[in-house]
């Protein structure tokens, strides 16, 4: 099984597939509640530093846990809302745990690369889905320009990410796509160019990397 991520008409199909009539995630899985993982993916190295690949994982998991898409619980089970007899409960597990699992089945920590390990890995953990998330951009750029008499300058982010859920019963994709996200901080001064004063470039990328994956946790939550 390779899906070198099925292109742009593998996501199209699967998107359309999902408009069309097609039961509730949770119906064909016959079950309420979800087990859930992220799972960072390289087909080709991205050459983003690791912590940003981190940062953009974390955003993941934490729009999969926030208000919105489910109501948080202590026990770490969301449930989305709905009919009370049609809740549907998602358990998340922890990117920390995958790893353990990954450590033990001696399989690569830093990006799993093949679809087949991805479906192995949600088999050996005991999930339903994996969601696979591949950055192909995280990044800052500033500019300065003047403005009148005012010095300016701003720092834009920008997130590009690669997010499907892949069903681990028979690996098929429920939603993916390509989800982006910006951000921007930007400060004019009277003497000189202020950088010290935009926000810092890892906090804006942070905030463009949830802004993608938020769009792709509306998108998970009209599969369920």
């Amino acid at each position: 099984m390779n899906y070198r991520w099925l292109g742009w008409m593998g996501f199209i199909a699967v998107l359309a597939g999902c408009a069309s009539g097609k039961p509730p995630l949770h119906q064909e899985l016959g079950s309420n509640t979800i087990r859930v993982g992220v799972v960072l993916s390289f087909f080709e190295k991205n050459g983003i530093p690791d912590r940003l690949d981190a940062m953009a994982a974390a955003s993941l998991e934490t729009a999969l846990s926030s208000t919105g898409l489910m109501d948080r619980m202590s026990s770490g089970i969301g449930r989305v809302m709905g009919d009370d007899s049609d809740e549907v409960h998602i358990q998340l597990l922890t990117r920390d745990r995958l790893k353990q699992v990954m450590q033990e089945q001696r399989l690569q920590t830093s990006g799993v690369a093949d679809a087949d390990q991805m479906v192995a890995l949600g088999k050996v953990a005991g999930l339903q889905v994996v969601v696979t998330l591949e950055p192909t951009s995280l990044r800052s750029e500033e500019i300065k320009f003047r403005k009148g008499e005012r010095y300016c300058v701003q720092r834009t982010a920008y997130a590009g990410l690669r997010i499907a859920a892949i069903r681990v019963d028979t690996g098929a994709i429920v939603v993916g796509g390509y989800y982006e996200g910006d951000e921007e901080s930007s400060d004019c001064d009277t003497r000189s160019y202020r950088m010290d004063k935009l926000e810092p470039a890892d906090m804006l990328i942070r905030k463009a990397a949830q802004e993608a994956t938020e769009s792709f946790a509306s998108d998970f939550r009209g599969s369920l």
